[in-house]
């Protein structure tokens, strides 16, 4: 996010994000606790992300959408929940919004339409067979 140029303190200090309309960030970190491929530190990973977007890109904490296995289990990062999180993502945008995406987990490329395409793994992907669970 943003560019650097001039001196080398310059390069090491993000650019402030400038939007001239709502700023909002949809967040999701799954370690998948409890299961042979439990990650570790994917919460971790959102948890900073948050605190970049909010202290040095003027995101309010009320615009930031988490997800992660942390959380109240309704906002556990099912396929359906990271769904609903991309309609809070994208309801009412409009031109000169500032839309974030993070993503961190398994992820793996799958076959679309005779072409190869990036997917993440949510956590009830070891429930349902590809491509339908990502």
């Amino acid at each position: 996010m943003g560019q650097c140029s001039g001196t080398s303190h310059e390069r090491d200090t993000p650019s402030v994000v400038r939007s001239t309309g709502k700023k909002k960030a949809l967040l999701v970190g799954i370690n998948y606790v409890g299961s042979p491929s439990e990650l570790r530190g994917c919460i971790n990973d959102i948890m900073n992300q948050k605190q970049v977007l909010i202290e040095h890109y003027g995101f309010n904490e009320a615009d930031i959408y988490m997800l992660h296995e942390d959380l109240a289990k309704d906002r556990w990062p099912y396929k359906a929940a990271i769904q609903e999180g991309f309609r809070w993502l994208y309801e009412g945008a409009k031109s000169g919004d500032l839309l974030f995406f993070q993503y961190s987990g398994h992820g793996s490329q799958c076959h679309n339409n005779g072409s190869m395409a990036d997917c993440i793994f949510p956590l009830d992907c070891f429930n349902n067979p590809l491509p339908g669970s990502v």
